[in-house]
């Protein structure tokens, strides 16, 4: 069995394999330049992480402070809910979602983030709750 990758060259596959909610990559590992990768040994590895799941953010573990924020890109809210991808709780905190108006820059009135109801759980489609509307369509309509 070839040695653990320590320092060397790591190669993908050209495509994803995705089956039963989860996204796989296979990759071989070599410690060895990509110059001098041919006769090195080779070990083959799998990385793996849940669909819908591909990129995120996290609060570094030894970070002092327990909260930032995050602005997406403007976009048109269709619909009667707003959904958030997110894997929070215990460690993780929790998240809190607030609305702005692309033009103003200010918060969409009902739907600013010291509203929310916090969120702190582990979903793909976490529902966004507001303390005085229920939901984001009772304030938005």
């Amino acid at each position: 069995m070839p040695p653990p990758l320590a320092d060397g060259i790591v190669v993908p596959a050209s495509a994803f394999v995705s089956h039963a909610g989860l996204h796989r990559l296979y990759f071989e590992a070599r410690n060895a330049t990509h110059e001098a990768r041919r006769g090195a040994p080779v070990s083959i590895g799998l990385a793996q992480w849940r669909r819908h799941r591909l990129a995120g953010l996290r609060r570094h573990p030894g970070a002092e402070a327990r909260c930032g924020t995050v602005t997406t890109r403007a976009f048109t809210w269709r619909g009667e809910s707003l959904a958030v991808n997110l894997a929070a709780g215990g460690d993780s905190g929790h998240v809190e979602v607030g609305v702005l108006n692309a033009t103003l820059g200010s918060s969409v009135e009902g739907l600013d983030a010291s509203l929310s109801v916090p969120l702190a759980e582990d979903s793909l489609a976490a529902v966004a709750r507001w303390r005085k509307a229920g939901t984001a369509a009772t304030v938005a309509a």
